[in-house]
Formats: C-alpha cells, structure tokens, sequence
C-alpha cells in the first residue's frame, strides 16, 4: 500500500474520486492502487470543507466509508497536492455555495 505522498508523487496530486475509485492516470496510463483515507486525511477533508462541529463529524463519518457511497461531481475536484502536501478544493463560480452544496449533500446521505 502506498502513502497518500507517494502517489500525489506520481501525479502531482490525487483526488478524492481516483481514492474512491482505486485507480489514478499515474505515468500515462490507468493503475489500481490500494489507500485508505486516514483519521488525519478525514479531519483535513473536513477541515476543507468546513461547517459547525456537527455537520463536519456527519461528512467524517461519511468518508470513513468513503468506497459504499455513492460518487459526488466534488470528488473530482477536492485533491491531495504533492507540492503543498495538503488537500484543496478546486472551486467552479462560487466556492462558498459549493462548499454549502457538499455539506448538504453529506449530511443528507
């Protein structure tokens, strides 16, 4: 199993959709690769996201099981960077309706 570095290492980052999936375009070409998300990756995840106390412990608790819910347009976009060693959202217009729309979204899962 490999650490979240070393494949954001391979790619440059990592997003939450290639961890769902278990599998990243590393080297030009689609691999499996086995990760879990860490206590310390969930609370970053929910750090990123933010929201009250409540809300954030609902979305941990959702991405705990990250691989039995269903895929969300924002796994695309929340990524692990190799240069910043640190998860980001990359945000489409308005980030912090986007940001309202995924909490929504996890707590009403």
């Amino acid at each position: 199993m490999k650490t979240l570095i070393e494949l954001a290492n391979e790619g440059n980052e990592i997003s939450l959709a290639a961890i769902k999936s278990k599998r990243a375009y590393i080297s030009n070409d689609w691999q499996p690769f086995d990760y879990t998300l860490t206590d310390e990756d969930i609370e970053n995840i929910c750090d990123l996201l933010g929201g009250w106390h409540k809300t954030r412990y609902r979305v941990g608790t959702k991405l705990h099981s990250l691989s039995s819910i269903p895929y969300h347009w924002s796994f695309d976009r929340i990524t692990f960077s190799k240069h910043s060693k640190r998860w980001n959202y990359c945000a489409g217009q308005d980030y912090p309706a986007e940001l309202a729309t995924i909490r929504n979204w996890f707590t009403h899962l």
